[in-house]
């Protein structure tokens, strides 16, 4: 009977942490076995499986090919409460005669005041719950063992108070009585829907087949529109030959609309352009550099969530991606988040450039100096921004939402359906469409679509940033000294919160505008220095951009070190397996995170942005290759996570961990993610560039 005190007790507690406590619940009905004594009759088979009777009952061979609640308690040593599983052996069950085989899936019973009762639709959207893999006979449909799986989670006591005990974090409906439940239910790999059933996924496939079919019609067109132009232009040229260059060529049609939208979607045309390489530079300043730098920070931000989705889904050997994480060979998967701060760096500084580049053509000038600032431009400048974005931002969410769902039929498939950031997205969609989806958790938002909380803070941080260049036009010092100053505030207040940024101590500080900012103000703050013609003077001495190189190596190196150490520092508490960083040096990595990584790239980017000089790795960046591959960064950023789950879903058994295997996901992952880019990139963003800037080119 202690035992049993004891062992409530420290249900209680771990019912108050902060991870997803629902996940524990089923994990939990198998571990109080030992207190059987004080219930009526055993609620659990001794060997740790959802009893099944009737037609789903299994044979002895079965039931070893069935997952277990009890391979599941090793999850809670690793924290790892997000999805676990236990998925038994899916090739042995598809071998064996007459058997199949399914997997169980968590889920909310709603029950009404009369009784009735209806599945909440949203019980997934932060929590995918427990899986199991189960192997039963041919005759056991999935519905069928649906019944017997959701009686006997419904009717098992602890399961039940722990549903209660810990209130899920997805938020039952009011009209639903304090008698709604919790329940697990399952899925057979054999009988999974076709989208054709679901309207809302053939909705979604008919728009992507009609703007792909678009394009290929488009592209016909243009054939004929260049080739009937070239027609014209031989005959005009033979008829001026004839009249001895009397004859007047006739004068250049403007397209009409429909040839203009022809040539939006063409998609050779669409396709030709896209190998072109434009040089991106201003006068003096060479900027050409930055394309590889994007494309290197997206290279780290799929190489680190390539890890870290797959851990979504619950890694198999959990212990082995552990002890890889607490390694110095880890320090590279946690990079992806200055991967990210990189991206905040080079859209501060190139909406800095484009905006001073048009006030530079359109406001008066005095003496070559810059007055009156464009301030109308700004209004013009969002509807272009928001039409830029928003057409592949949403083809992109209701794609994975709606449809690619029911492309992984591994035995995750179901997992991958359920996963808490898709389902989310069938409430939740147009906050992305505001572009608040990073103000989740201060309005009680379930996440819809996790990774695009970047998307979210850049729009926001861009709002800003036209009204903050505006002190330039009157004194570059001034602006200069408002960008220090915020730089100043945030780190203070990222400090006093004590702020990671290498993790956060919560999602409420980590994707906000005002706490991820920093890299943008250095970047606004070098786009405004390679302007001034005493810092062109200071690097045109050699020593000076050698001295600037190796500060902004140095601080670069140093800031992914100290990422690295603050992840040591929160899994320490995390763990609570050994005394905590103290809170000097925690603050310390905050102050210092924040702050080196967009000082560190402008030491470099200046010098290269205003020097001739070709050195090999300026050079490197520079090159054709990365030129191209950067025009797909912005639909790789988006896809990638989608294209990582669907691979790991697709297998036969959970993810496995191995350096060896981190490398190969992140290799295919990358080559299926610029792939699947490209081809959203020439349907859907580059034709909708083009109509934004013809709408937009009058104004």
């Amino acid at each position: 009977m202690v035992t049993c005190v004891t062992f409530f007790t420290a249900v209680s507690k771990l019912a108050t942490m902060r991870q997803h406590s629902v996940t524990i619940v089923a994990v939990l009905i198998l571990l109080a076995a030992p207190c059987r004594a004080v219930a009526q009759p055993p609620l659990i088979p001794p060997d740790g499986r959802i009893p099944l009777h009737g037609v789903c009952n299994q044979s002895w061979e079965q039931s070893l090919m069935t997952g277990s609640f009890y391979k599941l308690a090793i999850a809670l040593e690793y924290k790892a409460v997000t999805m676990m599983s236990d998925l038994g052996s899916y090739d042995l069950c598809s071998m064996a005669p007459n058997s199949h085989y399914c997997t169980t899936y968590f889920g909310v019973m709603c029950v009404l005041s009369d009784g009735s009762q209806e599945v909440v639709k949203t019980a997934s959207t932060c929590n995918a719950g427990p899986v199991l893999g189960v192997c039963v006979p041919l005759e056991c449909s999935g519905d069928e063992l649906s019944r017997q799986t959701q009686n006997f989670t419904r009717h098992a006591e602890l399961f039940q108070w722990l549903f209660q005990l810990t209130s899920l974090c997805v938020v039952v409906p009011p009209y639903c009585t304090n008698h709604s439940y919790g329940f697990m239910s399952a899925d057979c790999i054999d009988e999974q829907e076709s989208f054709v059933d679901d309207p809302s996924a053939v909705a979604v496939f008919v728009v992507i087949v009609a703007l792909c079919a678009l394009s290929v019609v488009c592209a016909l067109a243009g054939v004929y529109r260049r080739w009937s132009v070239r027609q014209i232009a031989s005959t005009e040229e033979r008829q001026e030959l004839l009249n001895q260059g009397e004859g007047e060529p006739l004068p250049t049609q403007r397209l009409s609309i429909m040839w203009q939208v022809v040539a939006w979607f063409d998609l050779i045309e669409n396709t030709r352009d896209f190998f072109v390489v434009k040089a991106r530079s201003g006068g003096s300043v060479d900027t050409r550099f930055f394309e590889g730098v994007r494309t290197i920070a997206m290279l780290f931000v799929i190489y680190g969530h390539s890890l870290y989705f797959p851990a979504t889904l619950n890694l198999y050997n959990s212990k082995v991606a552990v002890s890889y994480a607490e390694s110095y060979a880890s320090v590279g998967v946690f990079s992806a988040q200055l991967a990210v701060d990189t991206f905040f760096y080079l859209s501060g500084f190139l909406m800095f450039h484009l905006y001073v580049k048009y006030s530079e053509k359109r406001a008066t000038s005095v003496s070559g100096e810059l007055k009156n600032p464009p301030v109308s431009h700004i209004g013009l400048m969002y509807v272009r921004r928001y039409l830029r974005m928003t057409p592949v931002v949403m083809i992109t969410l209701v794609f994975a939402v709606w449809l690619s769902v029911y492309i992984p039929t591994g035995v995750l498939h179901k997992a991958y359906w359920n996963q808490p950031t898709f389902q989310a997205c069938k409430e939740q969609w147009w906050h992305q469409l505001l572009y608040i989806t990073n103000l989740n958790d201060a309005a009680g938002w379930p996440d819809c679509m996790g990774w695009f909380w970047y998307l979210s803070t850049d729009f926001q941080l861009f709002l800003a940033a036209p009204l903050l260049v505006v002190p330039y036009f009157f004194d570059a010092r001034a602006f200069l000294a408002l960008m220090a100053s915020g730089v100043i505030v945030i780190t203070g207040l990222q400090t006093q919160l004590k702020y990671g940024a290498f993790l956060g101590d919560g999602s409420s500080y980590y994707d906000k505008p005002w706490m991820r900012a920093n890299p943008y103000l250095f970047g606004m703050a070098c786009a405004a220095l390679v302007r001034s013609d005493h810092v062109k003077r200071l690097f045109a001495t050699e020593h000076a951009r050698w001295v600037s190189y190796a500060a902004g190596t140095t601080l670069m190196v140093t800031c992914i070190n100290v990422m690295w150490m603050g992840l040591k520092c929160f899994e320490q508490k995390l763990n609570s397996e050994v005394e905590e960083c103290s809170t000097q040096f925690f603050q310390f990595l905050n102050s210092y995170a924040v702050s080196a990584w967009g000082l560190g790239m402008s030491c470099v980017a200046l010098p290269w942005a205003l020097s001739s000089e070709t050195g090999p790795i300026k050079w490197f960046l520079s090159t054709k290759p990365f030129a191209i591959a950067s025009k797909l960064t912005f639909c790789c950023y988006m896809l990638h996570p989608i294209i990582i789950l669907i691979v790991v879903a697709e297998g036969s058994q959970n993810p496995t961990f191995t350096p060896l295997i981190q490398y190969a996901r992140f290799s295919g992952a990358t080559v299926l993610t610029f792939l699947a880019a490209a081809i959203l990139h020439l349907v859907v963003e580059v034709p909708f560039a083009k109509m934004n800037d013809a709408l937009t080119r009058s104004t």
